[in-house]
């Protein structure tokens, strides 16, 4: 204003009147304030999406591991199993030459029964693991575009209950 000359009052929006002094008067707090307030819930709410979203990475990288612990235990399962084959293959030879007694031979074979039932159970705890894995993937009967979401995210379905709602490609006129 001093270098203008300007004598004029200048309003902003938010209804702050500046007289040609520089003087700021009126406004409205309560707007500032309501941004204010605004932004806080802003921040609860984001808070809140923040916490779900890293309840979910922390679920995922449970099953993650649980899925790896399951591969080294069949891994594991299957290297014991192909070493008790070895020696019970090798007792065999030696017993029929009559270079290792019979009880040598019999806890080879027990051996080699004890492989095969830890490898079946490690197989089955994997087969576990990936069928239920495959429940939380839903899968269309063909190609198309969702219509309708039936469930909430995150919610468990029941078996039959409709999830959505699929408008296949091929069958629009």
């Amino acid at each position: 204003w001093r270098e203008t000359r300007t004598t004029k009052t200048i309003v902003t929006l938010e209804g702050e009147v500046i007289d040609p002094h520089g003087v700021v008067t009126g406004g409205s707090r309560e707007s500032a304030l309501a941004g204010v307030l605004e932004q806080k819930r802003e921040i609860r709410e984001l808070e809140a999406v923040m916490e779900r979203l890293n309840a979910d990475v922390e679920a995922a990288l449970a099953r993650h591991v649980e899925r790896k612990q399951a591969a080294a235990g069949v891994a594991e399962a299957t290297a014991m199993h192909d070493l008790a084959m070895v020696t019970a293959r090798r007792m065999r030879a030696l017993y029929a030459d009559s270079a290792a007694p019979k009880a040598q031979l019999d806890a080879a074979e027990a051996g080699l029964a004890r492989a095969e039932s830890g490898l079946a159970a490690a197989r089955a705890a994997m087969a576990e693991l990936e069928a239920a894995a495959s429940y939380a993937e839903v899968k269309a009967p063909g190609d198309g575009g969702g219509t309708h979401l039936g469930g909430d995210p995150g919610a468990f379905a029941a078996p039959g209950a409709p999830l959505l709602t699929v408008e296949r490609s091929d069958q629009l006129l």
